[in-house]
């Protein structure tokens, strides 16, 4: 079902989020004088102090990035870069998770009932319950639903990589928005917080 995966910088290029979180914990590494930094990143008020070296912090980076890139292994250095980038990024996401400027790795999931269409919400793809494969949120949800249906079914419809909380909020509402139009109905599981447009 879902498959863990992670930012691949060397192919998509830098961002500010995936950029700073990499060289932060990357220069954590490297300069024992940079120790910490990953911290200081990852709360709101350190980020704006942090903003002022970003182009310090971008050519870390990108200087990762080419070093990780000219590996004799292309496979096992692009595997690399793909882990650190993805553990800096969900690391820089950690400390406020239901902050709207947190960064996660998040999916939009369906949960049917019965064959109908119960709920749609968002989940971090990264926490997942290993006895079911799913999810940790959508594996909660679901244990409670299978206490009201006989059939409860679950998918991830759209794996959307690591992006804020705020950006994870308004594709769970699009989905919602586009089931609505389609149905003409409020899924069960969505009807106290979701008022169409």
């Amino acid at each position: 079902m879902h498959r863990r995966r992670y930012l691949d910088i060397h192919q998509n290029g830098l961002t500010w989020d995936n950029g700073l979180a990499l060289a932060a914990n990357v220069g954590g590494l490297l300069l024992p004088g940079l120790t910490g930094l990953g911290m200081v990143v990852r709360s709101g008020r350190a980020a704006v102090a942090a903003a002022s070296h970003s182009d310090e912090v971008v050519d870390a980076g990108r200087a990762v990035a080419k070093a990780a890139g000219h590996a004799n292994d292309a496979a096992d250095a692009a595997r690399a870069r793909d882990e650190a980038a993805g553990a800096a990024v969900h690391r820089a996401g950690q400390l406020h998770k239901h902050a709207n400027h947190a960064v996660s790795y998040f999916g939009i999931y369906k949960i049917k009932g019965n064959g109908e269409t119960y709920k749609f919400g968002k989940a971090d793809l990264d926490r997942v319950t290993q006895s079911s494969g799913l999810p940790t949120r959508l594996h909660q949800q679901v244990r409670q639903l299978r206490k009201t249906f006989q059939d409860v079914s679950a998918e991830i419809i759209d794996d959307l990589g690591y992006v804020t909380t705020q950006q994870a909020k308004q594709a769970e509402r699009a989905a919602l928005q586009r089931y609505y139009e389609t149905t003409r109905r409020i899924p069960p599981g969505n009807q106290k917080s979701f008022r169409p447009d």
